[in-house]
């Protein structure tokens, strides 16, 4: 009797551990597990899902590591997710609680850093708060609309769940994004629906897939990219203000609820996310109804004001606070207050501005009934948001509204506040924001700025009210004021915070319609182009790579001033290179010489601008594929910086050179290092190259370099380096291109030598130069461990990093994977590098993506005892040769 009783408590304990295995996978991937059936099918013999426990304890007749692999790629999840299960499932015996070991599997989110502050009173919403977890918990519903007029409390109902859920780590979701949108205000309009993916990206994936990563996606592509994200992980999405996506001309013909024409793709993103199959969420506080979006897999939830016994409730505990800070206590008839929520329609918004109004107010000395018995009429948060600001003193008022044009992304400084009232000093203004803050009108963030002052939000639907309020005049102030502010804050443009306030100028500038304030704070700032040449290399211009194809094209159409458009034209044509639109850098090019026309200029930036539009234009080709073309555009920059005595600038275009031979498809390693040596010499205004320079041929010899001749390089080297930052990536790129020469020599040891003096001009705020660094230094290494080292921290950095050098790095570690004969693992890096490229212009790395997938395919399905996993890759290797041939074609470029 005992046996039996011990079998079967044995057999519910692994029915326990089955479910449990079973529960925790469907939690972590949000799909579910495969089929008996399916397993088999994919794994190519019998597997019973019944059997959980036997795979963890290495007992069936599959290898554990095969299964593991087939349910990770199934699933859409890491392999050690699925380890850290079947481990856990270990521990599970008949009195364990398994919903304590899940929490720990899956981790608690992290709390948004830009969610809304707490509210100190939430009061009558906890029926709304239940109804609205319970919702996030159900399975059915993938969008849900918290639907309610300005102030009813939507933003704090969220706010509020999301800090439940923290609290009581409910881990029902891994990662939680807030998204704010601009209140709308001068038909402002939510960012293009890429920007606000990547933004999403960014956040779902920590960092790892950035603007590069998905430069070349169309709307399909990054769509398809959330997707994914949204399945990998449960992800709970919240967008406020979410009603500016929606039509205000349909609103006038009575259609409301429709999206905005400009809006559309966010409702073909809306319900791809309804229709794709996941267990994330998105939630969309709005003040409208989306009934475009109406679906099973869609709801709402309506937010009612509060009623009568909420709405006193909220008034008491408010009216207490304003005693205890020094104002009148609140005095009226249990009538009196039913009338004033009445007034208030219940809006919390509302009774929070009415409040302190009645309190402090030497009209109303706290009587609910003198306030009551105003002429005008008073109902709702519109009326009493007018009735406020419009007792707010002129300073006060004054400050509000200015502080309006602020974007909506960046919280309000002190000292941004301090340049709206410049003629106020500063305890005047602690004032202002003081009664401003005791108005419900400003709210501290727990957050700190300008010497340890807080910085402030002002509400969506105050900022939108106060924002309305400026004439035009004043408006342009503001911005103007706003732009100086951001100016200041831009310094010399060398931290990354100096850089965001320099931009952050250029749009309020914008605004004001001060196009040539933008050009100069752009040229002359960000650029720092009193020295020409930084217009097309420096730190900034490639870690800006997208803010400059945003901001540069709109600028340009608005300068009236041709010179000055020119000048603005080269940066852009040199982003558009690296971001992989060369048929738009060559555009760029184009238009600069028609504007100043393709003979020799007088003015020096023309002469500069030109001699640049050449240069791009090799530089463009060469991206292409095109060597002969662009040999002859950069051997005409030369030419005709030569012919102006014009050193500096022709170490440009010889630099380029340099490249050109380092990159044919027989390159000219030799040639390339005398372009590259002469072009830093060039660059410093040296017309004799210093005797020193000749240690440089010692490289060259392929003996071992002693001591005496490093010194004598690291000598030559440094004591004819400024100290200037912005010189900094010009001098490593130089230093890292001799490296990649004598890496084609295979003089490995002397180019380990040059990258490491290379590494001492990468600064802390450079991008792509370390991801550089490492693959070339991965290349002095062949097929050792050390070359993987390097590779994986280059790797490791690509997300961060301008394309075309994460398209490097992809194809070194393709090559070293193929060299090592793992051709799996490099057929990953190949199709990686495809995907990277797919919608880019570098149709040479594209042509090498699709050989080198190709050749894996052939050296897969070429193996002895070929299974039927590679079954079909023949063919797969033909296509792909087939497509390589067509991008030969159409760009005509050399077959590999």
């Amino acid at each position: 009797m005992s046996n039996i009783s011990n079998n079967t408590s044995i057999c519910q304990l692994e029915i326990k551990k089955r479910l449990f295995i079973e529960m925790a996978l469907e939690k972590m991937s949000g799909k579910k597990l495969p089929t008996a059936s399916e397993m088999e099918k994919k794994t190519g013999s019998p597997t019973d899902r019944s059997n959980w426990h036997r795979i963890f304890n290495g007992k069936t007749k599959q290898p554990r590591r095969e299964i593991i692999s087939f349910l990770a790629n199934y699933l859409e999840i890491e392999v050690n997710q699925v380890w850290n299960v079947l481990q856990a499932a270990g521990e599970i015996n008949e009195n364990t609680d398994e919903n304590k070991i899940l929490n720990n599997l899956i981790p608690i989110f992290r709390m948004p850093e830009n969610i809304a502050s707490d509210s100190r009173y939430f009061v009558g919403r906890k029926e709304y708060l239940e109804k609205l977890e319970s919702n996030i918990l159900k399975q059915e519903h993938k969008i849900i609309g918290i639907i309610a007029f300005a102030g009813t409390g939507k933003t704090t109902l969220i706010s509020k769940l999301i800090r439940k859920l923290y609290q009581d780590k409910i881990a029902i979701f891994n990662a939680v994004v807030w998204k704010e949108f601009n209140a709308q205000v001068d038909n402002e309009r939510p960012p293009i629906i890429k920007e606000f993916v990547n933004s999403i990206l960014y956040n779902l994936s920590n960092g790892e897939i950035t603007n590069e990563t998905t430069r070349q996606d169309d709307f399909e592509g990054i769509t398809k990219r959330l997707l994914s994200q949204l399945r990998k992980q449960r992800c709970l999405i919240v967008i406020d203000n979410a009603e500016a996506l929606l039509s205000d001309k349909n609103k006038e013909l009575g259609e409301s609820g429709t999206f905005a024409e400009e809006c559309r793709e966010y409702y073909y993103l809306f319900n791809k996310i309804l229709q794709t199959e996941h267990c994330s969420k998105l939630i969309l506080n709005s003040r409208e109804s989306f009934v475009e979006l109406r679906s099973p897999n869609y709801s709402e939830l309506i937010l009612p004001g509060l009623n009568q016994e909420y709405a006193i409730e909220l008034i008491s505990n408010l009216s207490d606070h304003e005693v205890e800070n020094g104002a009148y206590k609140l005095k009226g008839t249990e009538s009196d207050l039913i009338a004033l929520t009445k007034k208030c329609s219940g809006n919390p918004k509302a009774i929070e501005l009415v409040i302190p109004l009645i309190q402090r107010d030497k009209e109303f000395q706290g009587s609910v009934n003198l306030f009551l018995k105003q002429d005008k009429p008073i109902d709702g948060i519109c009326t009493i948001l007018k009735e406020v600001v419009n007792r707010l003193n002129e300073k006060q008022r004054e400050c509000l509204t200015r502080i309006s044009v602020y974007q909506d992304r960046h919280l309000i400084s002190f000292n941004g506040i301090l340049s709206q009232m410049d003629r106020l000093d500063e305890y005047e203004i602690r004032q202002i924001i003081d009664d401003l803050k005791v108005a419900s009108l400003l709210k501290a963030e727990n957050k700190f700025q300008d010497e340890n002052y807080p910085i402030y939000k002002i509400h969506p639907f105050v900022k939108e009210y106060c924002y309305r309020l400026l004439d035009n005049k004043m408006l342009n102030e503001s911005h103007i004021r706003a732009a100086n502010y951001y100016q200041d804050k831009a310094g010399n443009c060398r931290e990354v915070q100096e850089v965001d306030a320099a931009f952050e100028a250029i749009h309020h500038f914008y605004e004001a319609r001060m196009f040539n304030d933008c050009y100069e704070i752009f040229i002359f700032k960000i650029l720092n182009a009193k020295k020409l040449d930084n217009l097309r290399c420096s730190a900034n211009l490639w870690n800006n790579v997208d803010r400059i194809t945003e901001v540069a094209p709109k600028l340009i159409s608005k300068l009236s001033d041709l010179q000055k458009r020119a000048i603005a034209l080269v940066p852009l044509g040199f982003v558009y290179s690296e971001a992989g639109k060369n048929l738009k850098a060559l555009e760029v090019s184009d238009e600069i010489l028609k504007i100043i026309g393709r003979k020799l200029n007088k003015d020096e930036e023309l002469i500069f601008t030109q001699i640049a539009a050449y240069i791009n234009k090799g530089r463009a080709y060469r991206l292409i594929g095109n060597f002969k073309q662009s040999q002859k555009d950069c051997e005409t920059a030369s030419k005709y910086a030569k012919k102006l005595k014009k050193l500096s600038w022709q170490a440009l275009a010889i630099y380029e050179l340099g490249l050109i031979h380092i990159e044919l498809e027989k390159p000219k390693p030799i040639r390339a290092i005398g372009c590259f040596i002469t072009a830093a010499f060039q660059a410093i205004g040296e017309k004799v190259v210093p005797s020193g320079v000749h240690s440089f041929k010692n490289l060259l010899s392929g003996e071992e370099l002693n001591n005496g001749a490093k010194k004598e390089i690291e000598t030559t080297v440094m004591s004819n380096s400024e100290d200037s930052s912005q010189d900094h990536t010009k001098k490593f790129r130089i230093l890292y291109n001799i490296g990649r020469a004598l890496n084609i020599l295979k003089l490995h040891t002397p180019s380990e030598f040059i990258l490491g003096i290379a590494e001492r001009f990468v600064t802390e705020t450079d991008i792509g130069s370390p991801i550089w660094l490492y693959t070339e230094l991965a290349t002095c290494y062949g097929k050792k461990l050390k070359a993987y080292d390097y590779l994986n921290r280059a790797y490791s950095r690509k997300e961060k990093a301008p394309m075309i050098c994460n398209a490097l790095t992809l194809h070194k570690y393709a090559e070293l994977e193929y060299s090592c004969e793992h051709y799996e693992d490099a057929l990953k890096k190949y199709e990686e590098l495809e995907e990277l490229l797919r919608e880019a212009e570098f149709p040479r790395l594209q042509m090498q993506a699709h050989y080198g997938q190709a050749h894996c395919y052939e050296k897969l399905y070429s193996k002895p005892n070929v299974n039927f996993s590679t079954s079909g890759y023949k063919e797969k290797a033909e296509e792909h040769i087939k497509k390589a041939r067509e991008i030969c074609e159409k760009w005509s470029l050399p077959s590999l």
